[in-house]
């Protein structure tokens, strides 16, 4: 509600917010089907929890890899090259 105040900055905190409760969906749903799944059909079960690690996976390198290739601070205009 804060960053409502200018426009563009609250659609991109709910466009972030959305994207993080998006991937916790996943990561939780298909952990929460695999238990449900695992009396009846257990290789079932074993597939999506599989899927679920592959994507926690996913997401965790893709989150270093961006924070890895963070652009660095410009060279000052005084700077002497």
């Amino acid at each position: 509600m804060i960053l409502d105040v200018m426009p563009f900055l609250g659609s991109m905190a709910r466009m972030g917010t959305g994207i993080i409760a998006f991937f916790l969906a996943i990561l939780v749903g298909t952990t929460t089907i695999a238990i449900a799944w695992f009396w009846y059909r257990p290789v079932l079960a074993a597939g999506i929890l599989a899927a679920g690690v592959i994507a926690a996976a996913a997401v965790y390198y893709l989150g270093r890899s961006r924070k890895a290739a963070a652009p660095m601070a410009a060279p000052s205009a005084g700077a002497a090259t």
